[in-house]
């Protein structure tokens, strides 16, 4: 229909609540095409993600407060050309300072009016008396968080590394290319941010101004490309869920499980074919590697699946699906491309309860791999977590830990002594002892009969079951020793908090009884 200002109006009637969604949902993403502006296209993706989850009748409280905070997590900052002169002004103002990016920006209780003169928009740029190349190019450098010395920059045209901030000992992050000949120009990209400047000497030194535009530039560019990266894991874990929806369950035939000695548990299978998921759907299914490879090059943007392979979904502390794991027939694992692992898990005999499946266990149990949770799931009698590496074991525990901050966790870490030979560290020990660490738990590896270890190269609970001479006997012992341990001090800890205030109550009635004698 037509409106006043002749404009059209189009209106549909529906016959369900679901279409109504649908519709809605259509409309929402025809207008995020149409959006040019990559920030704004992120945030709206996300808004769509939030009410699908929203709208989702098996949705619970958790997973949509989960979708609200990786929404809110990457809302946009604006920020402040504030020089270093003035920030005691701007902090005055309501201005705050955003320590990863080094720049200020408006806060929630800002006075907007004060803070207008150090808008991007807003700032003059003044030049100043012309200097040195040389001298010009290391301030661009020190202004992109680069640790500039007397070594740098070298302008002779090629390739050179330098320390950024963040960089621990030994990284260089950084690396710039610049040169002095005819017009002096250079290039410098920042691999920790992704951030990336090409520079022309302009024959004048930076301005407090402008050194501080520099990083509000980084530190934009940074936020967008964060946006993103958020939009595209949130299309990618919109994809995986529609396939987990239709995948079939899996069972204890498979190569990888029959090799392990595992349960299929909640283990799903990739389809056959992608023929019951949308036309606009981005993943699509191989029969064979050829196929995938073939599909993978011909289709850059999809995400390409091996039709039979194992789907380990993961999900966070929220019961958020944000990736999947694949294991094929070999036991070769691998993660969707572009969807995020980091702080994710899978729950490992939790007859798909989810996270409730955690509320009865006497300890939260993570080891690495599936195989592993699966085995010290069936020798402990309760759901273990998958944190799928090493590296995700300090990160994954942390999160159970402020859900669940009164349950004792315990990191049944992998011996990776094989390593330690050729890298010279072990990468199973260390992280698991630093998850340990960072949540006040227990660390515990497994330990094999004499010789076993370096003759048969064992290095897990699993290889403990079902390749060392002890079997899951010793799994039994060796971890759930500890796991009665630390839960008993747990039940200790807990009386413990609830003495304390009737102690402190009494104590206060006391001393009011003194006084009024």
């Amino acid at each position: 229909m037509q409106r006043d200002d002749q404009t059209f109006q189009w209106v549909k009637d529906c016959e369900s609540k679901q279409e109504a969604q649908d519709l809605t949902d259509l409309l929402a993403l025809i207008d995020v095409a149409a959006e040019q502006n990559e920030y704004e296209k992120a945030v709206k993706l996300a808004n769509i993600h939030e009410n699908r989850i929203r709208n989702d009748p098996i949705s619970t409280e958790v997973s949509i407060s989960g979708a609200k905070t990786e929404q809110n997590d990457d809302n946009a900052r604006q920020y402040l050309i504030v020089p270093y002169r003035d920030k005691d002004l701007a902090k005055a103002a309501g201005a705050c300072w955003d320590k990863a990016a080094k720049a200020w920006y408006v806060g929630p209780k800002a006075d907007i009016q004060t803070l207008q003169r150090w808008l991007p928009e807003n700032v003059s740029r003044q030049q100043e008396p012309a200097i040195d190349p040389h001298v010009e190019f290391a301030e661009l450098l020190q202004a992109q968080g680069c640790r500039v010395d007397d070594n740098h920059p070298v302008m002779d045209g090629s390739k050179r590394r330098i320390k950024v901030e963040g960089d621990k000992s030994g990284e260089k992050s950084g690396f710039y290319v610049a040169h002095l000949d005819g017009h002096p120009a250079g290039y410098f990209k920042n691999n920790r941010t992704g951030i990336e400047t090409r520079w022309k000497a302009k024959g004048y030194s930076l301005t407090d101004e402008q050194k501080a535009e520099l990083i509000v530039q980084a530190a934009i560019k940074q936020q967008n490309r964060k946006a993103e990266q958020h939009a595209q894991k949130i299309k990618v874990a919109d994809a995986i869920q529609a396939m987990l929806a239709i995948a079939p369950a899996a069972d204890s035939e498979h190569p990888y499980l029959l090799d392990k000695h595992a349960r299929p548990g909640d283990l799903r299978i990739v389809p056959q074919n992608a023929g019951e998921l949308s036309n606009d759907s981005i993943i699509k299914i191989g029969q064979n590697w050829q196929e995938v490879k073939a599909l993978r090059e011909e289709c850059p943007d999809s995400l390409v699946f091996t039709a039979g392979d194992l789907l380990l979904a993961a999900h966070d502390v929220h019961g958020q699906i944000w990736s999947v794991q694949t294991i094929q027939a070999s036991g070769a694992k691998l993660f969707a491309a572009g969807s995020k692992k980091e702080n994710n898990f899978h729950i490992v005999g939790g007859e798909s309860q989810g996270l409730t499946a955690l509320d009865t266990a006497p300890a939260i149990v993570i080891a690495e791999g599936y195989a592993t949770a699966d085995t010290l799931s069936q020798a402990l009698g309760y759901p273990v977590i998958a944190a799928f590496d090493s590296g995700n074991l300090p990160k994954v525990a942390l999160d159970l830990h402020h859900k669940y901050p009164h349950k004792p966790i315990v990191i049944a870490g992998d011996d990776d002594y094989h390593l330690e030979s050729t890298l010279g560290k072990n990468p199973g020990k260390e992280k698991a002892l630093e998850a340990a660490t960072l949540v006040n738990g227990f660390a515990v590896f497994p330990v094999f009969a004499p010789g076993e270890q370096t003759s048969k190269k064992l290095n897990d609970f699993n290889d403990l079951a079902n390749k060392s001479a002890l079997g899951i006997e010793a799994v039994k012992r060796q971890v759930g020793s500890v796991v009665e341990k630390v839960s008993q001090q747990a039940k200790q800890d807990s009386l413990l908090r609830l003495q304390t205030p009737i102690a402190s109550k009494r104590q206060e009635i006391k001393q009011k009884r003194a006084l009024t004698r």
